[in-house]
């Protein structure tokens, strides 16, 4: 019996600041990033996703047409994706330079989407309460700052109790060998999550997520004086470099008419071994890569 659908997760890591945009703003920044509704985690608009990696597909062709549908519009493509969730959000710490963070709610979305590819994983979320202020940690940790007498997690100006964890172990190592590429440039960033990982609560997560991103300040010059053209001063939001999303990639059976069932086509998705694209606003200036990582 064919397979009517097949699944899987992409997973894109942002090597340079991201600008998903929404457009124009009321607020205090002009071009702010694409938000969820309900929970403001930042996400990437899967038009957004597809919109680039057809053109990395290539603008014609058999299996252009098999994934994506012909430009002539004779059929509908055969895979479609998710807005891309966020994972991991990078934030400042007292030691160790950076380190990832995460909450419950995430983490609980990623296994109830993993369970849509029929992946299960053996690590649980029940260790982390409503407490705010506390950060789980692996149990081998480098973002716990130098202080005998009080040991505590310095994230930005804020102050966590740490709390080793054997469960945020055990994600960590699943995230290194999961959801980071695999290529050897990124082994040093593999093993960092495995030291650096912090589990945070939902409402604390949510705060650093909508405070933390990059506000940069853009002019526009006069091309013959270059001066700040009078009313070009705006502020852009940027999520920042080694931020991790994914996105669940659903693959059907082919509409062509050549018989191709789902997981062919899943198939020939990957084959494609597309492994990095630029997406959002201002590629010009060098924003938006992202190194891709299939499940």
């Amino acid at each position: 019996m064919a397979d009517t659908q097949a699944n899987t997760l992409l997973f894109l890591y942002a090597e340079t600041a991201l600008h998903p945009g929404t457009g124009s703003s009321l607020g205090i920044v002009d071009l702010p990033i694409q938000r969820e509704r309900t929970t403001q985690y930042p996400t990437i608009q899967s038009s957004s996703i597809k919109g680039v990696l057809r053109s990395r597909s290539g603008e014609s062709g058999d299996v252009t047409d098999l994934l994506y549908g012909p430009s002539k519009q004779e059929y509908a493509g055969a895979i479609s994706f998710s807005d891309a969730k966020i994972l991991l959000f990078p934030i400042r710490s007292m030691a160790g330079v950076f380190t990832w963070i995460t909450c419950p709610s995430v983490l609980a979305r990623l296994k109830r989407d993993l369970a849509m590819t029929n992946q299960a994983v053996d690590w649980k979320l029940d260790f982390v309460g409503d407490t705010k202020m506390e950060a789980y940690l692996t149990e081998t940790t480098d973002v716990i700052a130098p202080n005998p007498n009080n040991p505590v997690v310095a994230l930005e100006e804020f102050l966590f109790t740490p709390k080793r964890n054997q469960s945020v172990t055990a994600i960590a190592k699943w995230l290194a060998e999961n959801a980071f590429p695999d290529s050897d440039d990124f082994s040093w960033w593999r093993e960092k999550v495995k030291r650096g990982l912090v589990i945070l609560n939902d409402n604390d997560f949510r705060d650093f997520v909508t405070t933390a991103t990059e506000v940069v300040a853009r002019t526009r010059l006069e091309p013959t004086t270059k001066k700040v053209a009078s009313g070009a001063l705006w502020y852009q939001e940027f999520l920042p470099a080694e931020t991790l999303f994914y996105s669940v990639v659903v693959a059907q059976e082919g509409r062509n008419g050549k018989g191709q069932d789902a997981s062919k086509v899943l198939i020939a998705f990957k084959d494609l071994k597309i492994d990095r694209i630029q997406i959002g606003g201002d590629e010009t200036t060098g924003k938006g890569f992202c190194k891709l990582k299939y499940l």
